[in-house]
């Protein structure tokens, strides 16, 4: 488990990528950001939550001149943790979620990036996986207070 913040540089890629993982990415600020996989092409709000499952062909987009306001956290998941099945379970027909700035999921990220910077490495190792299954859980609630895209395969 992994978990990225970052602000201004543009990680655009050319090409379409996938990881063995689940990622759970939050975009913090910018307004012409895209998400694209093999069956969507969507602009992103800022609060916005998009799940993507290990294997799934994926990137973002972000045009020039906002690139430097593009802020995100990403946090990567092994598909074990939580016995995986917990995990998958929580997950399942989620894609996106738009989030209002006050949520707990946003306040959650928001405590990763700073836990990431005041705490020692192994520290940080003990908060991130009571965090993240804190983030996962509140992500397997999530329901119609707000606004919640999935789409089949």
């Amino acid at each position: 488990m992994n978990f990225r913040y970052t602000k201004g540089s543009v990680d655009i890629f050319l090409n379409k990528q996938f990881h063995e993982f689940y990622e759970i990415y939050l975009l913090l600020n910018g307004s012409n950001v895209e998400f694209i996989n093999d069956h969507t092409r969507e602009r992103i709000a800022p609060n916005s939550v998009v799940i993507i499952p290990p294997g799934e062909y994926h990137r973002f987009v972000v045009v020039e001149e906002s690139a430097d306001i593009y802020e995100r956290c990403v946090l990567n998941i092994c598909p074990e943790f939580l016995g995986g099945t917990v995990l998958e379970d929580a997950l399942r027909n989620k894609e996106l979620l738009v989030l209002k700035p006050d949520d707990r999921i946003v306040e959650n990220f928001l405590y990763l990036k700073d836990a990431m910077i005041n705490n020692g490495e192994k520290d940080f190792e003990y908060i991130l996986s009571g965090i993240a299954t804190d983030i996962v859980f509140l992500i397997k609630q999530s329901s119609d207070s707000v606004e919640n895209t999935a789409h089949n395969h």
